[in-house]
């Protein structure tokens, strides 16, 4: 399993194309990192935020959580691993990224002013 996040990561973001922003169910979370071969690897993960009123503050904080926990999966961090400082810069780079377009695709007001707060 590749593991580090190369400097030249690309940051990808999708919400499902057929239906208008406001009514999106899911984002789609996930970031592209260069591996040694060449090649580029890419991790994403489905945000579910099916039954969340995103023009509440209640739900775009669960919806925040999620994206945000997502965002750790996809850029790399794994439970009980310690990241050297050189990587953790780079992770925490994926992680604002990530965030940022996720927030951006579902395009809600309450949402985005509370990941700007954050």
């Amino acid at each position: 399993m590749y593991r580090t996040l190369s400097a030249a990561a690309a940051v990808v973001i999708t919400a499902m194309m057929f239906v208008p922003p406001a009514l999106a169910q899911t984002v789609t979370v996930s970031a592209a990192a260069a591996a040694p071969s060449g090649t580029y690897l890419t991790k994403a993960a489905k945000v579910s935020v099916v039954g969340l009123d995103l023009n509440t503050a209640q739900g775009a904080a669960v919806a925040l959580d999620r994206i945000e926990a997502a965002s750790r999966v996809v850029c790399g961090e794994q439970a009980g691993y310690r990241m050297p400082p050189s990587r953790a810069s780079l992770f925490q780079d994926c992680r604002a990224r990530t965030v940022r377009f996720a927030v951006q695709a579902l395009d809600r007001p309450v949402l985005t002013q509370l990941a700007a707060a954050r």
